[in-house]
């Protein structure tokens, strides 16, 4: 199966050109306080950051010529590589660590690629600083990195590099541990309700197959023994609140065998004369959901009570040669807002009590919370809710890829890059770290 059909990425449309130039000078400036963390080297350029939000764990990854190399909390890791990819490369939820992988470019002789993973975890030691382990060394490449919060667990899947590879390959590591290897392309790892089980997916040949703790479970015959080309093979994807890829989007998964989570999404079969005749809906709380066109960025509360979704808008079902773009934001089954000609990214409250979601009526997108239109963005958004889900802070992007923050109408000044954001104790301020030029900078934002 083809590899989109699994990971619901919401991307925020191209087709909304950005913000418009009035939209940062429309908030208010707020009263910044700022202090200097580190200097970078001007020559480096960097490729990907991220920070807890009071600065005291950090990363960047930056760029020279090439090669790449890693920054944690200051200390520069004294080791180049050819990538170190986004994708695998992540601070923890709770901000106490970081896994990361370095690639090591190489082929073989008779021309395979032979890519070397190194694997590290890096976290704060207190007074010392930070400290960076090497977990280990695999012959792979095209590696996943997953955060499982609910369980205190991080797993990574480490494919083989090449078919003709020798020796031991393809590995899931859980918290350091090689928990199962030797099955081919691992992909999708998930875990049962209670953490304690586990299972993830492997394409031998025409094979589909559903890797346990107790070994290979056939699923099914694929259609094609190509594991990289798309099949007509049955497709349910399942959703759980844990399972979460860059940020707030959810990732679905396609078996069950005792890991059936809170919703079920189900596309049913077509006229192969009229493709549009195929129709997605979700099971939740065993109760179906309505039929539409498609449905994507979906969202759950951790009680399990409440799911939202971005959908095609139902009155859009019987039109002939309609642009399908148009989207509704449908709640427990019931279709709360729009029509959106765009939409960008749904952020449920951890209570599930409030809802932000980004999209677009004509040219610009904006910003809605709990119904009400609270601002327009560019084509960045990530929302951050105060603990007490009163207030609401974001970040977002100018047309020029400028980011800040913006929170109760007032906004901050333009960074580079953002890393997380948090309301302080006292409810008075956020603060955040940010990257400015050469600085990195520990950023408070009165309210």
């Amino acid at each position: 199966m083809h590899r989109t059909l699994f990971f619901l990425f919401i991307l925020l449309a191209t087709s909304a050109n950005g913000q418009t130039p009035s939209a940062y000078s429309a908030y208010k400036e707020a009263q910044l306080k700022e202090s200097v963390i580190y200097t970078f080297d001007a020559a480096r350029t960097v490729t990907h950051f991220d920070a807890t939000p009071d600065g005291k764990m950090w990363f960047t990854v930056d760029k020279f010529g090439v090669l790449e190399n890693m920054i944690v909390g200051g200390n520069r890791i004294q080791f180049d590589f050819n990538s170190i990819p986004v994708a695998t490369c992540g601070l923890s939820p709770d901000g106490s660590y970081i896994i990361w992988m370095g690639l090591e470019r190489s082929v073989t002789e008779d021309g395979f690629n032979n890519t070397t993973t190194h694997l590290y975890k890096s976290w704060n030691v207190g007074k010392d600083g930070t400290r960076t382990d090497l977990i280990g060394k695999y012959i792979s490449d095209y590696n996943q990195l997953q955060f499982f919060p609910k369980y205190k667990k991080w797993v990574a899947l480490l494919p083989a590099a090449n078919v003709k590879q020798e020796g031991e390959h393809d590995f899931a590591i859980e918290n350091g541990n090689i928990i199962s290897k030797g099955f081919p392309h691992p992909k999708m790892f998930s875990y049962d309700s209670t953490g304690t089980k586990w299972a993830y997916r492997s394409t031998d040949e025409a094979d589909e197959n559903l890797i346990t703790a107790d070994g290979s479970h056939l699923l099914w015959k694929r259609a094609s023994k190509n594991p990289n080309i798309a099949t007509n093979d049955p497709i349910v994807m399942h959703f759980t609140p844990d399972i979460k890829l860059f940020g707030s989007i959810f990732d679905g998964r396609d078996y069950s065998f005792g890991f059936r989570n809170e919703a079920t999404l189900f596309k049913t079969t077509y006229f192969t004369s009229h493709s549009d005749t195929a129709r997605s809906y979700l099971i939740f709380n065993n109760k179906k959901q309505p039929l539409y066109k498609w449905i994507n960025s979906i969202q759950l509360d951790t009680a399990g009570k409440k799911i939202v979704y971005f959908a095609s808008d139902p009155a859009d079902f019987t039109a002939q040669k309609k642009d399908e773009r148009n989207g509704v934001v449908v709640e427990n089954g019931k279709v709360i807002a729009g029509p959106y000609i765009v939409v960008g990214r749904l952020f449920l409250s951890p209570s599930g009590k409030n809802l932000a979601w980004s999209a677009a009526k004509t040219t610009t997108l904006e910003l809605y919370h709990n119904g009400k239109m609270i601002g327009a963005l560019g084509n960045y958004l990530e929302v951050q809710w105060s603990p007490d889900e009163k207030n609401l802070a974001f970040v977002t992007s100018t047309e020029r890829q400028k980011y800040y923050v913006v929170c109760g109408g007032k906004r901050s000044a333009l960074y580079d890059r953002i890393g997380r954001i948090a309301f302080t104790a006292d409810k008075t301020a956020l603060e955040f770290v940010a990257i400015k030029n050469t600085k990195l900078l520990k950023v408070r934002m009165s309210l």
